[in-house]
């Protein structure tokens, strides 16, 4: 039902009868999508007439998207030289429309009735239509392939939507460089985070579905949901995981380059992460949070993300192809290979495989698929005549939730905020609703403009900024705007970001203190390191030099000064150039690395704790009562397959086997524990080392 201001006109009741007094001698052409609104008296109502031209006169529909009405056919439709008059039919109080085309073509309006209420409308065709469109659509084909090789971008697909049709889908350049394999409209590329509004759709679903809501408490249906700071955990809402207003930063060093960790380990791992705003107070993008909300949807339905992904998505879209996963990926036969510039020379990469925090960004689509899901978000949840949400969902889908840090660029863009899934603006005086996406060797771009039922769609298979100026181009020209040169503008943009980037090295390097070498052998430095939070760092040391293995990343490890060493050569450049320093606790030894794994939190250690599997036997053996100095009994027992030591007055201390009879103290830096055996082989004394001394003692019978 409609409510404005006192008026209330039944659910979705607009007609349009007839015809102007006066009638222009020749009829004029109206075929296309026009849009406007229902002016009500301190408010309006938006709506959208598209009109077809038919073998006995002239066809028409009407969707008002606020009211989830899409498509819906018109009657009485007609066009007599300029006067125009059609009606909604079935709805109370037979809404009638009655007004003029305007002389020059691009306006029509006049009154409107529905039953006792009168006011006025208006409507004016969206964009270019009929041959100006088609002129201007290859006119982009044109430029787009020249900007893909200004841009050093090997393989590209663009597809664009106008109302419910697909106008434009090509592929331009090579999927795959070495095989010299064309790219076409339907080669699956890597989307990235445009998968996010994936999976805001399918929370949108369980909504209209009543299993859940915006704003229920995140642990309502995740219980083991949990972050450092419990209150937090306990405050957060569904809206607030896919909003990007938790309050943490990215922490993306916990999944990224970690193709292992399943969604219960990372689940755990953010309970370790650090906050640095209020919760809902700033806007700071964290996939991890987009996980979580794919946990919630795994939760309620009993199926796992990628099943519902499938199932209420795909399938309903005709999105046959698309799928979740690398081995999906690489089983299609017409797939893109992944690329990624390393200071000028474009390597083919391998894949990144990021199965865990999936619906943040794992999904693989054609631009022709991702034409049907640009349909469906434009014409308010529909497609093919079939409703896959409700249109309000996609209209709260499209609204900013989230006020987004920075400000405009230069007049040209107003930031409005985060939707749900959706980056929401103002480009050029008219509203966007976008995302990009990119993952290792694909960077991509979805931009909607619903108020001229616009959809682009770039897919790149390279890591480059192309897709997004190229989305920006396509607007310009479609909507009739005065042409800017993106491309030469951010071409510009990331010489000088290059020249910036070289500077920053350079004044590094001034902040080393030269000849200053380390306090031990590189060997000494080699072990296992390990975060709650982040994972495990592997240092070995090879042929001479110190190699980082950070999850399964690897990097060399340059010495830098003293006991911090630099990140150096990797294929994986969000490791190079950091800087790591070795931790050296009270007993002299190596005992932890510390190393920013978050930028915009303080470092943290990474404690060392080397992997070492005793003998069979070789637990038991040390089993038993220890009297130590003379004054205290520490009780060794064994326990679930490791040891526990327990001092009375203490709690009960975890040991880890660092070597053969050496154990780390679970939980506390700097304390270890050292057996020495007999000619038996059995625990005969044991030493405690820690950082207020050392202290011996010898096993007693009990």
């Amino acid at each position: 039902m409609l409510m404005r201001a006192g008026w209330v006109v039944a659910a979705f009741a607009l007609v349009v009868s007839l015809v102007s007094p006066v009638a222009a001698a020749q009829e004029v052409d109206i075929a296309g999508v026009w849009e406007g609104e229902i002016t009500l008296p301190g408010t309006s109502l938006p709506i959208e007439v598209t009109f077809t031209r038919e073998d006995e006169g002239w066809g028409a529909t009407m969707s008002i998207v606020v009211q989830g009405l899409i498509g819906r056919e018109l009657t009485d439709v007609s066009l007599v030289g300029r006067s125009i008059g059609f009606v909604l039919p079935g709805i109370p109080g037979d809404p009638t429309f009655k007004g003029e085309v305007r002389e020059d073509g691009l306006r029509m309006g006049g009154a409107f009735t529905q039953g006792l209420l009168k006011a006025t409308w208006f409507v004016e065709p969206t964009g270019l239509r009929g041959e100006a469109l088609a002129g201007e659509l290859e006119a982009f084909g044109g430029w787009f392939e020249g900007a893909r090789e200004a841009w050093d971008v090997p393989g590209a697909a663009v597809c664009i939507v106008r109302g419910d049709e697909i106008v434009f889908s090509r592929g331009f350049g090579v999927r795959d460089r070495e095989a010299g394999l064309e790219a076409d409209e339907d080669t699956l590329f890597g989307i990235g985070s445009c998968t996010k509004a994936f999976t805001t759709m399918l929370l949108a679903q369980l909504v209209d579905e009543g299993a859940i809501g915006w704003d229920d408490r995140v642990q309502e249906h995740l219980p083991e949901f949990g972050l450092k700071e419990p209150a937090r955990a306990g405050a957060m809402t569904v809206r607030d995981l896919v909003t990007h207003r938790s309050g943490l930063p990215r922490h993306d060093l916990a999944w990224y380059g970690n193709p292992e960790a399943s969604r219960d380990a990372l689940l755990a791992m953010m309970r370790h992460h650090e906050a640095t705003a209020p919760i809902r107070s700033a806007w700071q993008y964290n996939n991890l949070m987009y996980m979580a909300a794919g946990m919630v949807v795994e939760r309620v339905t009993g199926k796992s993300w990628e099943r519902n992904i499938e199932e209420r998505i795909f399938t309903p879209l005709g999105m046959d192809r698309a799928n979740t996963g690398i081995p999906e990926l690489v089983a299609d036969s017409n797939h893109a290979k992944a690329y990624v510039d390393f200071d000028g020379d474009l390597r083919l990469v391998d894949y990144r495989r990021i199965t865990a925090v999936g619906p943040a960004g794992s999904i693989n689509a054609s631009v022709n698929e991702m034409g049907a899901w640009m349909i469906a978000q434009l014409n308010g949840g529909a497609f093919n005549g079939n409703s896959i949400v409700n249109a309000g969902q996609v209209v709260r889908m499209h609204s900013p939730q989230m006020l987004m840090s920075g400000g405009g660029e230069g007049g040209i863009v107003t930031p409005l905020g985060y939707g749900l899934g959706w980056v929401v603006d103002i480009y050029r005086g008219h509203r966007r609703v976008h995302h990009g996406g990119g993952i290792d060797g694909f960077s991509t771009t979805v931009t909607l403009v619903p108020g001229e039922r616009l959809g682009i769609v770039v897919l790149t298979n390279a890591s480059t900024g192309l897709a997004g100026v190229a989305a920006q181009h396509a607007l310009d020209r479609l909507m009739g705007l005065e042409a800017q040169d993106w491309s030469a503008q951010a071409l510009a943009q990331i010489e000088q970001m290059k020249m910036t980037a070289a500077a920053s090295e350079t004044s590094m390097g001034e902040a080393r203190v030269p000849d200053a070498p380390a306090s031990r052998g590189l060997g000494a430095f080699a072990g296992r390191y390990e975060h709650p939070g982040y994972g495990v760092i592997q240092v070995e040391l090879v042929e001479g030099g110190l190699v980082a293995h950070v999850n399964a990343m690897e990097a060399a490890l340059e010495h830098w000064h003293y006991d911090v060493f630099r990140f150096g050569d990797s294929d994986d450049r969000v490791l190079r150039n950091q800087l790591a320093q070795f931790v050296t606790g009270m007993d002299g030894s190596v005992e932890g690395l510390r190393w920013k794994a978050e930028p915009s939190v303080d470092a943290v250690v990474f404690l060392r704790r080397d992997v070492y599997e005793p003998e069979a036997g070789a637990l038991a053996a040390c089993a038993g009562v220890y009297n130590i100095m003379g004054v205290q009994k520490a009780t060794v027992s064994v326990r679930g397959g490791r040891l526990e030591v327990t001092i009375p007055g203490q709690p009960v201390h975890v040991l880890v086997p660092t070597g053969p009879d050496a154990f780390a103290i679970e939980g506390m830096s700097g304390y270890r524990v050292e057996f020495d055996r007999d000619t038996a082989g059995d625990a005969a004394a044991l030493t405690f080392r820690q950082p207020n001394g050392v202290f011996r003692g010898k096993r007693v019978e009990e």
